[in-house]
Order: C-alpha cells, then sequence, then structure tokens
C-alpha cells in the first residue's frame, strides 16, 4: 500500500522543487487503477497569492489543451490545504536525458529518428499556437520554454510536450511575466525573446528548431561560456548548419532545419506545422526509417533495462516513505531554484527532510484513517499539462532495508553493426562528411540509421562520392579510375568534326577529358577536306593540332578543268 493522498495513493517520488513536488500515483475509486502524477504545491507557496495565480493559469491553459503530442492533466484539486493537479503517467525520458545517456556511449539518435521526434513535437505547437475560445478568439498561447528537458519519448516511441506553466494566453491568463522580462532556458531562446520583446508562436518555432540541431549535432547551438554570453548568441542567431558538424546530416535537411532558425520571424516558417510538414517530406523523400515503432525499437536497444525503468511499485508506506515533511515544505524552508528538479530517488532517500529544514513536528500516522476528501475540485478531464518525471529509475525491491540504493551502472551499449569498406586499388583515403577515418580497406562501428556520407580519394584517381544508410553490418566495394587529363585538339581550317568510334564528339577547336597515357583515335573531317585519322597518347595540357588538305576535285586535270569543259 502507498500514502494516501485524497483519493489517490502516492506510490513513488519522483521529483522536486521550487514550485510544487511530483509523486507516482494511483487513483483510488473503486475498480480505477489509473497511473497518474500528482503534481503538488508546496505549502509556503500556496499562501503566496502571486505564485497561487501562476499555478492555476497553468492549469486553466493546460485545461484547454488536447491533443495526442500534449502530456495530459486529468484533475486540479486541493486537499488538506494542499493545491494539486493530477496529470498523465509517461514510462520514458526526456530529450536531454536521452542525449547524455547516448553520449556517455559513444552513440548519438540517428538524423531521421530526431526529426520523428521534433515533427510530433511541432505538431503540437501548432495545436497549442491555433487553439480559440469558445467564442472563436485566438488564445494567444506561447509555449516560451521549448527545450530538450520539455521534450518526453516513451518507450513506445511516443513524443509528449510538456511544461506549458510559462505559457501565456493573451487575455486570459493573469500578467504575471512584465514587459521585458525574461522567461525560459538562456541556450533555446529566440532572437526576439532574448531581446525581452512580445512573442508569437514563431519564437516556439525557433526554440524547436535549436533543439533539433541539438540532436542533430550533439551541441548546444547558443550555449557559451556565461549567461551574458549566450543571451548575446541568442540575438545574434549565427548558427553553423548541422551538416558541418556531423557528416550523417545531408544539405537538404540543413535547408528545413536552417529555415526554423532563422534570426527574422518573417523569415522562418509561417507556423509550426509547416516546419512538421518540411520534416515529414524529408524522411519520405530520403525513404528514412522513422515510424513510431522504429523509435520504440532504438529507445529499447539504448535502454535494456527499460521494462524494470517502466515497472511500477507500490511498496511505499508511511513507515518506509512518505511523511509530512515530504508532501509539504516547512515554512522556514529555503525554496529551491524555479522549476522542477530530475532527481533519482528511492523511497528511502525521499523520505530525508532538507538538511536545513526543522523536523516534522508531528509525521501522519500509518492507522490513521484520513478525512475525506472536503476541499474543492475542478474536474478538469482532456486537458494536457506537465509531466516532468520521465527517465527516473525506481531500484527498490519488495522487503528490501530502508537504506539508500547504490548507484545504478550504467548498461552496457549494444555493440554496432560495422561498414566495411573496399577499394582497388587500395590504400585509398576514406571520409565521413569530410573527416578522414583511415584508408582502405577499412571497417567502421556506425549507430543504425545513420546517414553515412563517404568520400574515397587518392592522388592521380577519380574521387568517389557514396551514401550509405546504415542498417545492418555491410561491405562497400569500389573501383576508382584514374584521373582525368584535359587535352586540346585543333585544326586547320578550324570546325572540324571530331568523332570517335564513330561517335561525334563536338568541332575543333575543342577539349576532350582522356585516361592519362592510353592511346586514344580520333578522326576529323571537314566539308572539302580530306579526312585525317590520329592517334594521340592524352598528356595533360597536350595540345594537337591537325591540318586538314583539301579534297581533289572529281575527274581534274593538271590545268584545273575537266575535259568536257574545255
Amino acid at each position: 500500500m502507498g500514502e494516501p493522498f485524497g483519493h489517490y495513493e502516492l506510490l513513488q517520488p519522483l521529483a522536486t522543487g521550487g514550485m510544487g513536488q511530483l509523486y507516482l500515483a494511483r487513483n483510488r475509486a473503486e475498480g480505477f487503477q489509473k497511473l497518474v502524477v500528482v503534481k503538488m504545491l508546496l505549502a509556503h507557496l500556496s499562501r503566496d497569492q502571486g505564485f497561487m495565480t501562476m499555478f492555476l493559469d497553468e492549469a486553466r491553459i493546460a485545461a484547454q489543451l488536447n491533443h495526442p503530442h500534449i502530456c495530459q492533466i486529468f484533475e486540479l484539486g486541493e486537499h488538506a490545504g494542499t493545491h494539486y493537479l493530477a496529470m498523465e503517467y509517461v514510462p520514458g525520458v526526456d530529450l536531454r536525458s536521452l542525449q547524455q545517456h547516448l553520449a556517455e556511449r559513444g552513440a548519438r539518435l540517428p538524423p531521421a529518428l530526431a526529426c520523428r521526434i521534433i515533427a510530433d513535437a511541432a505538431s503540437a505547437l501548432h495545436y497549442a499556437h491555433e487553439l480559440t475560445d469558445d467564442s472563436g478568439q485566438p488564445l494567444g498561447i506561447v509555449h516560451r520554454d521549448v527545450s530538450p528537458s520539455n521534450v518526453l519519448v516513451s518507450f513506445e516511441g511516443a513524443v509528449k510536450l510538456i511544461d506549458f506553466g510559462i505559457a501565456k494566453a493573451a487575455g486570459r491568463a493573469a500578467n504575471t511575466t512584465a514587459a521585458g522580462q525574461l522567461k525560459g532556458k538562456f541556450a533555446y531562446m529566440s532572437p526576439e525573446q532574448a531581446e525581452g520583446e512580445p512573442l508569437d508562436a514563431r519564437s516556439d518555432l525557433f526554440s524547436l528548431g535549436l533543439v533539433l540541431h541539438e540532436l542533430l549535432t550533439g551541441q548546444r547551438a547558443l550555449q557559451r561560456d556565461s549567461d551574458p554570453g549566450t543571451l548575446k548568441a541568442a540575438r545574434e542567431a549565427n548558427i553553423a548548419p548541422p551538416s558541418t558538424l556531423n557528416p550523417a546530416c545531408t544539405v537538404d535537411l540543413d535547408a528545413v532545419v536552417m529555415r526554423a532558425l532563422a534570426r527574422r520571424p518573417e523569415d522562418r516558417y509561417a507556423n509550426s506545422s509547416q516546419f512538421a510538414l518540411a520534416l515529414e517530406d524529408w524522411l519520405l523523400k530520403n525513404q528514412q526509417p522513422s515510424s513510431l515503432a522504429h523509435l520504440a525499437a532504438f529507445l529499447r536497444s539504448a535502454y535494456p533495462d527499460y521494462k524494470e525503468r517502466s515497472r511500477v511499485r507500490a511498496e511505499i508506506t508511511p513507515n518506509t516513505g512518505l511523511d509530512s515533511t515530504f508532501v509539504r515544505t516547512p515554512s522556514g524552508a529555503t525554496p529551491q531554484p524555479s522549476g522542477l528538479t530530475r532527481t533519482y530517488l528511492t523511497p528511502e532517500r525521499g523520505a530525508l527532510p532538507p538538511s536545513d529544514a526543522p523536523a516534522p513536528s508531528a509525521p501522519p500516522s500509518p492507522t490513521a484513517p484520513h478525512a475525506p476528501h472536503k476541499g474543492r475540485r475542478l474536474a478538469l478531464f482532456g486537458a494536457f499539462a506537465l509531466m516532468l518525471a520521465g527517465g527516473a529509475v525506481f531500484l527498490a525491491r519488495p522487503g528490501s532495508p530502508p537504506v539508500p540504493m547504490p548507484p545504478v551502472p550504467p548498461a552496457a551499449a549494444a555493440e554496432l553493426p560495422t561498414l566495411t569498406i573496399v577499394s582497388h586499388p587500395s590504400e585509398v583515403e576514406v571520409r565521413v562528411g569530410g573527416d578522414f577515418k583511415g584508408k582502405t580497406p577499412l571497417t567502421l562501428p556506425i549507430q543504425p540509421g545513420t546517414r553515412v556520407a563517404l568520400t574515397l580519394q587518392a592522388p592521380g584517381l577519380e574521387s568517389i562520392q557514396h551514401t550509405h544508410v546504415m542498417g545492418e553490418s555491410a561491405e562497400l566495394r569500389f573501383t576508382l579510375n584514374l584521373k582525368k587529363v584535359t587535352v586540346t585538339v585543333t585544326s586547320k581550317p578550324l570546325g572540324a568534326t571530331v568523332r570517335r568510334d564513330g561517335q561525334s564528339l563536338g568541332e575543333t577547336p575543342m577539349k576532350l577529358a582522356l585516361t592519362p597515357n592510353e592511346p586514344v583515335k580520333l578522326s576529323l573531317s571537314l566539308k572539302g577536306y580530306t579526312s585525317q585519322d590520329i592517334e594521340l597518347v592524352p598528356q595533360e595540357g597536350a595540345t594537337r593540332e591537325v591540318k586538314l588538305n583539301k579534297a581533289a576535285l572529281p575527274n581534274s586535270t593538271p590545268f584545273g578543268k575537266t575535259m568536257d569543259q574545255r
């Protein structure tokens, strides 16, 4: 059994921060076993009218969002003086955690799957941006905090946009953001947001473009050594195309990404739906594997323990887990920085109060019945909002002693498939996206789904460019030909037709690209002149001039006239 809270049973602590605390919970209604996440507003903030206004505005905005790629909110309520939201539980990871997890294993999200995630998130943003009230008036919702930590991906491949907590609906939300005040993460701000200017939907589009750029390159495009430096970079928006940082990205993908990252809003896509469509078109044109099933398969291979991560326990009891200090912050406690902090909490660790906080005067009795839920409740079924617990790992076992669990060692990385490159002749340089990788024969481990842009080159040989989409292990064989040399063929008079093996190549003077030192037979002809056959051995820069003789007239005599004419 878990800890009762109104008509919910709190099962596991998930995260805590300056505004609220999150728990995995189960609805205790008879015959109803739906798992939810309960977000509680901290007690000292419940007494702050300004914070309460922000909290209620968050719920009212979220109550109007109903989209498959936005995390759902089920209820806004108050129990025993604590305000709370009940929200959708998404077993999975956020993009920030996923990036870090892959980087630790020397892996990267394939470009096609990055585009799939961002296309789904863009469709969610477009829905929110276009939402209207009952009279058809636009609500003017702007998320304002689109970042990797606010995009969840479930182990089933579902993409969920979260945290509309600082969204602002014109004419609906309270005026909690003063003119010029910056809200959001500096490294994901649009230029106009960094300038403190009024925002519209195109600001969110720019931020989402930054998230895609980071997924493709593994680097934060605007991050600098200091906040002022990051803000300056956001205002300037001087961003390198993804292909310059990741050879798996193509130039046509650069065009899609960089339009979203245009400095001027009017140069970006008109809306997030156009951005999503551009990504879908790129995936279709390049026949990239990017379905929900492909995304789920990739996540499960990256997290072999995904079933354990998703497993729900109901082992937290008042004796081993939650007490009043965890549910409410004592009035003297120091607030944490704004926004929830992701933690890897075990029930035993979650039970410990902060070191600088006073001990609770009277923890709730484990056997005392809870009073019926008497607070006000606003049923807001079919709406969406924050779920900030993706990727938390829970490792307690039934009957485990009340001590913290040791840190979990990283899961062994799955063995990557290999791409073997063989050439004739051998000892040819191999470059991937311009980066030197070695000489043939060469074997490289490649992440599945990666688009590999190969260049093979050697002095005196024609280079070869080839693109390979990595699936299972494969071997590619190439033959490099000698590099062509340029030879000029001319004639006196000019205008003679040059033929090779009976095929016309053009008229003199002309330049021919030929294999060096391989003899070539050519034929030159001009009306009124005798045709000439020549053989030349091509050398770079050589010129061959052919003098054509006039053809003799038929039946001519030494005096220039025919016998008939005489």
